[in-house]
């Protein structure tokens, strides 16, 4: 499970959820303003942040107007089961992967979101700073992108 081990506080915000979030895990919103994990094969909503904390279903059911704090910009250790591929390179530019994790590998299938999210700092950390802009998607059929 992924760790926030910093965060700029200043640039939190809070998100109304109906479903349960990891702690670290990108976040995106869904068409109700909702947030939820954010994948790179179920666009074009892009990853807004991370989760601070985790909020699980168990919260969720007992408060339906609960909240999760965001923020774009921190420092995750993360599990191998967060990175694809078990982990980082250090150095390198780090993607949204699906189901809210990382990724060191470009996306290439087409529609996929494009979204550099950070820049991993060790084999487990990531240094995050989500953009504010938004992501390209892969063109089909092709090696290149689109905005």
């Amino acid at each position: 499970m992924a760790t926030v081990k910093n965060y700029l506080n200043e640039m939190t915000f809070n998100v109304p959820v109906n479903t349960s979030i990891a702690e670290g895990l990108l976040v995106s919103l869904n068409s109700s303003g909702k947030a939820i994990v954010a994948d790179r094969t179920t666009g074009p909503a892009a990853a807004i942040g991370f989760a601070v904390s985790a909020v699980t279903a168990a919260q969720v059911t007992a408060n339906p107007s609960i909240n999760v704090a965001l923020c774009p910009i921190g420092v995750i250790e993360c599990a191998a089961a967060d990175i694809a591929g078990g982990a980082f390179t250090q150095g390198a530019v780090v993607y949204l992967d699906t189901a809210g994790k990382y990724t060191t590998t470009k996306p290439s299938t087409a529609a996929d979101i494009i979204q550099a999210v950070g820049r991993a700092i060790t084999t487990t950390k990531v240094a995050v700073i989500v953009p504010p802009y938004a992501p390209t998607l892969q063109a089909a059929a092709t090696s290149t992108i689109t905005a």
